[in-house]
């Protein structure tokens, strides 16, 4: 009967030097993976002899008992996992954290997630995972496993293999989740947490300046832009159907509807752009009040994200009737946007709608830079270019400053964007800025 394999662990001498002597590391390899850690013994080469210290050394019999300590403790991590049938990495042997009291495998969490909050992209948890695997060669992935330095080092094998950051950060993102949820269920402990602000690398990865809201004076700057250049295109526009592809328009109709997506999202009171995209012509109702005036009521929308169900009311105005009017094409029980009632074969409509949205997301960075020249072209006063790198993401915390800046109120806001109220300080970061602060309180006799 063969031997079951196991990691190798070994005591080295490094060739860092330090008034003439040199660091003894404790050295695990397995399966492809080099993990090593300091013993905090230092020895000069003559004393060493590649497996422990000599006699001639002074004190060798003090230090050669330490060295035995730091190798038995790892070879006894390494008995554990095997124990308890645990999948475990190179770093996990030279890590001084606890050992699981039981599995927690990647997979089986995302699923649970998937399962509880009734996501509707479970294919990107996957996608991670099967990432996640090749990465590290292993059968199943065990979430204490994924340690800052652990997820390091795979955010730089993904760029490595041709992918652009971009997908390093995707993958991190939905690895981010599953932690959040381990540890809301009490499945680990919030101490081992990998994405905290003092590791480095995840801030390399966010993407909080794509999502900055921009200002009042630039939100009209690019409704005016769309009126002056569409106005009279919209319900043209609107009917295009382009059957043959997800992704590709002529010109036109992509910078069209990418502006018109972004402020569709801002006047829905900030919905996620995979939201918009989920909603149906008989969602949309027209109603007076009892002043006669006219607005558009949303009904039935419920965030694919949180399943919680979000109220939405737009009064009826010029820009508004433009941005929907055009939906009234769409027959009871259609998308709002064409290409989703005729979907080419074989393709499914979530590759399509997360495919729309980093498409337009691309297009928007092409409309900022043409809202910025039309601005200077026609002198408008005082006009701060829109960053080119704002996406559509920047309209929900767009709508989100701008209501509280104008004297919303806090519950009002975590009603309208489906989100606890506790959770609301993400989408308004300009209004937590020291400026902000000092603004406010200008005219207080302090």
């Amino acid at each position: 009967m063969p031997k079951k394999q196991s990691a190798s662990i070994s005591l080295k001498m490094l060739k860092k030097e330090k008034d003439g002597k040199h660091p003894i590391v404790l050295r695990v390899c397995w399966k492809g993976q080099i993990a090593s850690r300091y013993t905090n013994v230092w020895v000069e080469p003559k004393y060493w002899n590649g497996t422990e210290i000599s006699k001639k050394c002074p004190n060798y019999a003090a230090l050669n008992i330490l060295l035995k300590k730091v190798y038995n403790e790892a070879d006894g991590r390494r008995l554990d996992y095997e124990a308890k049938e645990i999948e475990y990495t190179a770093y996990d042997i030279v890590s001084e954290k606890d050992i699981p009291k039981c599995k927690l495998e990647f997979s089986a969490l995302y699923q649970a997630l998937v399962e509880e909050k009734k996501l509707r992209a479970p294919n990107n948890y996957h996608r991670t995972y099967k990432k996640l695997k090749e990465y590290s060669r292993l059968s199943e992935i065990q979430l204490t496993m994924l340690t800052a330095e652990y997820l390091q080092g795979f955010a730089n094998w993904i760029v490595q293999q041709g992918l652009k950051n971009g997908y390093a950060a995707f993958c991190l993102r939905y690895i981010r989740s599953v932690w959040n949820y381990a540890i809301k269920e009490r499945l680990v402990s919030a101490d081992d947490y990998p994405f905290g602000d003092n590791n480095g690398f995840w801030r390399r990865y966010k993407q909080d300046e794509r999502k900055t809201a921009i200002t009042k004076h630039q939100l009209a700057g690019i409704i005016g832009y769309f009126c002056e250049v569409y106005y009279d295109k919209s319900s043209m526009l609107m009917g295009i159907i382009q059957p043959k592809s997800t992704v590709k328009y002529d010109s036109l109709y992509s910078y069209w509807f990418a502006l018109n997506f972004w402020l569709t999202i801002y006047y829905m009171q900030g919905l996620s752009p995979i939201d918009v995209l989920n909603l149906k012509r008989n969602q949309i109702q027209y109603i007076k009040d009892d002043n006669d005036e006219g607005y558009y009521r949303i009904t039935c929308v419920r965030r694919a994200k949180t399943g919680v169900e979000v109220p939405i009311a737009i009064k009826a105005d010029g820009i508004v009737d433009l941005l929907i009017t055009p939906y009234y094409q769409r027959k009871d029980g259609e998308y709002l946007y064409p290409l989703f009632n005729h979907l080419p074969k074989g393709t499914s409509k979530e590759t399509a709608k997360n495919n729309l949205i980093a498409y337009n997301s691309k297009t928007l960075k092409v409309i900022w830079q043409r809202i910025n020249k039309y601005a200077f072209d026609h002198g408008w006063q005082d006009w701060e270019d829109i960053p080119s790198d704002t996406t559509l993401y920047s309209a929900r915390h767009s709508f989100a400053t701008h209501y509280l800046e104008s004297g919303g109120n806090v519950v009002g806001l975590a009603t309208m964007l489906g989100r606890k109220v506790a959770n609301i300080d993400v989408y308004v970061k300009q209004l937590t800025s020291d400026d902000y602060i000092l603004n406010l309180k200008k005219d207080m006799a302090l």
